[in-house]
């Protein structure tokens, strides 16, 4: 945070006063490019990062959509260890895929204090099954112990809980547990809110399907759902409750719209931060693209909604401009995290935030550190 805060503005292109805002005005201020991520003999030799929150200390918990062990990693990219929610790994060779949870695909995380959340994509191909789509739709909170030393950071085991979405997905009708093929649901956004009341707000935002039923179609869903704080077993019911909707239609394909890959709340700016990405059935890529929405503006759409086809779509505040696309080095955006925040008066902050970007060809995931300003209030 000191680092932050001793970042020339000027250096960073930032403009505090200027003419009438405009609403793609979120600034992006890349520090360096995204640079891949690096091993230790022995260990994998890639990632496909999915997800990734800040531990602290420099330490960084990124999960594999391919691996069911999530990645400790320092600020140079580099793996230190790796940690399993439901067993404990060996310490010879910790990062091995193996075990029980093989076929889990984590897809997003969020942090809550000391609490950190992770969850399976919900969804699985067709004809893969119902073992798979069981494993893969599961989602737990954990702390970790020995959170500053990587090389002993493990899970308070007796701490974890899982929740359960897969019943308010079924009432939506996005999920069959008995009909792998016609779950549609793709979950690859979580963060967590604190309400009025100052109990945490889960929300969860979905990469697929986009909504057909809402007017105008295919607009991107946002849900929230808050757990019991008086429920204290190991496993707990979520009940999904609609937030809001937003049309991101991409401006050069009509029929490849923006798809959400991560969603995280920033309480200095008061609002969410959307990060979307978008590649066709040919994996053609589209680019990645940052929103912003603001809690007032969700607020005054949502009063009185029951259903998410009743949420008008909300315009984002602001938009950031495409990254990582240009032609010989495009790259998809899957997770992102806050570093660190800075107020540069003015009543406009400043945060950094770290991205992880899945390749599917070599050399596999990178992570890039970008700072990101808005206009003020």
């Amino acid at each position: 945070m000191k680092a932050l805060r001793q970042i020339s503005i000027f250096a960073l292109g930032l403009t505090l006063v200027g003419p009438t805002v405009r609403a793609q005005d979120i600034k992006l201020a890349p520090d360096g490019e995204p640079l891949p991520f690096t091993f230790s003999p022995g260990a994998q030799t890639r990632n496909e990062p999915s997800a990734i929150a800040l531990i602290g200390n420099g330490l960084y918990l990124v999960a594999d959509d391919d691996v069911p062990s999530l990645g400790i990693f320092n600020a140079q990219r580099r793996l230190l260890n790796c940690i399993s929610l439901q067993q404990a790994l060996p310490k010879a060779n910790p990062c091995k895929k193996q075990g029980p949870d093989e076929d889990v695909k984590w897809e997003a995380m969020a942090k809550d204090d000391d609490y950190f959340y992770v969850i399976g994509a919900h969804n699985v191909r067709p004809r893969e099954g119902r073992e798979k789509l069981k494993s893969r739709s599961r989602m737990f909170r954990f702390k970790l112990k020995n959170a500053s030393d990587p090389l002993e950071i493990d899970v308070a085991r007796e701490l974890n809980k899982e929740f359960d979405l897969k019943d308010s997905l079924t009432q939506l009708g996005l999920y069959d547990s008995r009909n792998p093929d016609t779950s549609k649901v793709k979950i690859e956004g979580l963060a967590v809110r604190k309400n009025a009341a100052g109990q945490t707000e889960l929300i969860f935002g979905l990469r697929e399907p986009l909504c057909e039923r809402c007017q105008p179609k295919n607009v991107v869903e946002i849900y929230s759902a808050t757990p019991d704080p008086k429920n204290n077993g190991p496993l707990e019911a979520l009940q999904l409750k609609p937030l809001f909707t937003f049309a991101a239609q991409h401006p050069a394909n009509n029929n490849w719209p923006f798809h959400l890959s991560s969603i995280e709340y920033v309480p200095s700016w008061r609002g969410f931060l959307v990060m979307t990405s978008t590649e066709d059935d040919n994996n053609k890529f589209f680019g990645n693209k940052l929103w912003f929405f603001s809690d007032t503006e969700i607020a005054a759409k949502f009063k009185g909604v029951k259903s998410i086809e009743e949420l008008e779509p909300l315009q984002p505040n602001y938009y950031s401009r495409e990254f990582e696309n240009d032609t010989g080095k495009q790259q998809k955006a899957e997770g992102l995290t806050v570093v660190a925040e800075c107020d540069l008066g003015l009543n406009e902050k400043l945060i950094k935030v770290a991205i992880v970007f899945d390749n599917d060809g070599p050399p596999g995931g990178k992570m890039q550190f970008v700072q990101l300003s808005k206009p003020p209030k």
